[in-house]
């Protein structure tokens, strides 16, 4: 039997619900998926470790342990297997999305009657975390003197031949420490930067670089970056990954520059998918600095850096 995004494939269900468990097996079922379910929290790390599934759909509010305590006490447990983790909640959509950061899970899925809708976020994530852990293997296995990092205007030099998947190598604490000078805006305030990228391991890398030497958030959505730029508290700097769902990173530019022409120099793009025609073509036509991926972090910062300088009081 062939899985819905990929081939036959085991998932394991840990929901203290049964009408959940029945809700969510009946839809992966018919997808294609093997389905392994657990209604009590106690003993998932055993269940896990025998099932070796492929995905984990882990609900969060559970009696005696939650979805959190599973995860953390996984990450610390020999032999795990290299499951694909999903935090599955009938929380706020906001609260979800930080807690799946701040755990470490690949991604989220809020709880909802609608099996169609339920199928479609869950193979969403699994594309992700596919394609990502497909160009970390792709990056591992580059010569270093392939993936050089660089800052580039290809205005000048013309945009990469193809698109560039990216994931994100963190620095050594010997050899690249980030500097964690302070910048403040005319007004005295700290500088705000809002990473924002639908890519959970991008934002979990962004925050594992740059959460203790830049004041800094992170949104996995173009709606949630628009409505923070047109709120009462917005940021100062957007580093902002342009192929999104719903809202692209050039939509969410366009809408900023309508609400306020200044974000037209406090943008930062990171991308990998400049030989898109539609791509190219925006990319053509503003005046914010774009960085190709791979980019390393002191590259990045230093691009930060010099927005932050721009900012600074005179």
């Amino acid at each position: 039997m062939t899985g819905g995004v990929f081939e036959a494939r085991t998932i394991l269900i840990i929901d203290d619900s049964d009408v959940v468990l029945d809700g969510a097996r009946s839809a992966l079922e018919r997808a294609g998926y093997r389905v392994v379910t657990r209604n009590r929290p106690s003993g998932s790390i055993s269940a896990i470790l025998n099932e070796k599934p492929d995905v984990i759909l882990l609900d969060l509010n559970m009696p005696t342990l939650s979805g959190e305590a599973i995860l953390k006490v996984l990450g610390k447990t020999q032999n795990r297997p290299d499951s694909i983790v999903l935090l599955h909640s009938v929380l706020p959509l906001e609260t979800l999305k930080q807690k799946a950061l701040s755990a470490g899970a690949h991604g989220y899925i809020q709880k909802t009657d609608n099996a169609a809708e339920f199928l479609k976020r869950f193979e969403y994530w699994i594309r992700r975390t596919k394609q990502t852990s497909s160009a970390r293997m792709l990056r591992a296995a580059q010569p270093a003197e392939t993936i050089e990092p660089a800052i580039v205007d290809w205005r000048d030099s013309g945009p990469p031949s193809k698109p560039v998947a990216f994931t994100p190598t963190l620095p050594s604490p010997a050899s690249s420490r980030l500097p964690a000078a302070p910048a403040t805006t005319p007004t005295g305030k700290p500088v705000k930067t809002l990473f924002v990228d639908d890519d959970w391991t991008m934002l979990n890398a962004y925050k594992t670089m740059f959460g203790s030497v830049l004041d800094s958030e992170y949104l996995a959505s173009g709606e949630e970056a628009i409505a923070r730029l047109i709120s009462s508290t917005p940021p100062d700097i957007v580093v902002c990954d342009l192929i999104m769902p719903f809202l692209t990173g050039a939509d969410v530019y366009r809408r900023a520059l309508a609400y306020d022409p200044s974000w037209g120099q406090r943008f930062l793009f990171v991308t990998g998918a400049a030989s898109q025609r539609s791509v190219a073509e925006f990319l053509n036509t503003v005046d914010a600095k774009i960085l190709f991926k791979p980019v390393a972090p002191n590259v990045l910062l230093d691009a930060i850096r010099k927005v932050e300088a721009a900012l600074a009081p005179r």
